[in-house]
């Protein structure tokens, strides 16, 4: 079937195609809301303005025509995609949000279901990723970095501080005692938190040493973690003594499930930070204000007469 540049109108395209699902001009008639005749008449004219025969009328029906049949395929492609187009531009996609994996799993996803209450409206596709994003490449609205907030050509923005403490499950207390000053943790089994030993954050075992004014005191060795988060769970399984974040721990110590340590609780060198481009759309504007309000909700306070001190290993 050779058809002409000039594409049929659409509303004739709409009367062919209700008729060629259907096979049936009384069926098609009623799903238009028009008269048979009037179905009848805008096929003859579609017939005759493509110069083609797009039905066989029988005394059964319709069949399609070869011609009718390519026509139809055609035209269901293209009702399909105009369909696709208007649902993707009246349901925009989620806002993305890149955080840490063990950020998400710790101290976002228990919080969610309040994000849910708060704004049902807002979808958000949470982006657990363990190495940094540039945002000016991806297509991300918002990240959480835990860092000294120093993002160039981005926005950044303070959201909370933290703190590190030793935690362990009630059932090492039980067994090894209760800890009463750091160099009773060379009797106890220790999980390490690799990445803390890679960065500057002030996170990890060697500078909780020199910050407690305790450097130099060996302590035992025991399971490395390459996620915070995979390190406070092991703690909680009562595999060790963990030196976690308070804001990652807080609701394993809540519920009992670790104990805090009264070995010391001292500020990280790094904080939490809000990170974005120039542009922002009101949804991620939402967002932003609302994770800001839970952040102020829950802030970690550092313990005081403790300073943070800019260690590099």
């Amino acid at each position: 079937m050779r058809l002409r540049r000039k594409v049929p109108s659409l509303n004739a395209l709409r009367f062919f195609e209700a008729s060629a699902r259907r096979l049936n001009l009384t069926q098609a008639a009623e799903e238009l809301c028009v008269t048979q005749g009037a179905v009848s008449q805008r096929i003859k004219s579609l017939e005759a303005e493509l110069g083609e025969k797009l039905f066989h009328r029988t005394k059964n029906g319709l069949l399609l025509t070869e011609a009718g049949e390519r026509l139809a395929s055609g035209v269901r492609d293209g009702l399909e995609r105009i369909a696709a187009a208007w649902h993707a531009e009246s349901e925009p996609r989620p806002l993305r949000l890149s955080v840490l994996p063990s950020f998400a799993t710790c101290w976002l996803v228990p919080r969610l279901g309040r994000l849910n209450e708060d704004h049902p409206a807002t979808r958000v596709e949470l982006l657990a990723q363990g190495q940094a994003v540039d945002l000016r490449q991806e297509s991300v609205d918002l990240a959480i970095r835990f860092g000294l907030g120093r993002y160039p050509g981005l926005i950044s923005q303070p959201m909370m501080g933290d703190s590190v403490v030793p935690v362990c499950a009630p059932s090492v207390l039980r067994q090894y005692g209760v800890p009463r000053a750091p160099e009773d943790l060379a009797r106890m089994p220790i999980l390490h938190d690799a990445a803390t030993e890679r960065d500057a954050s002030g996170t990890d075992w060697e500078s909780w040493l020199d910050q407690v004014g305790c450097a130099g005191v060996a302590i035992g060795r025991g399971a490395r973690f390459s996620q915070a988060d995979l390190m406070i769970e092991a703690a909680a399984r009562g595999l060790g003594v963990a030196l976690a974040r308070v804001s990652l721990a807080a609701e394993y110590l809540a519920t009992g499930r670790l104990i805090r340590l009264k070995l010391g609780e001292v500020p990280a060198c790094y904080s939490y930070h809000l990170v974005w481009r120039a542009e922002v759309s009101a949804e991620t504007e939402e967002l932003r204000g609302w994770l800001l309000s839970e952040a102020a909700a829950g802030q970690v306070a550092p313990p005081a007469g403790v300073p943070c001190l800019a260690l590099h290993h």
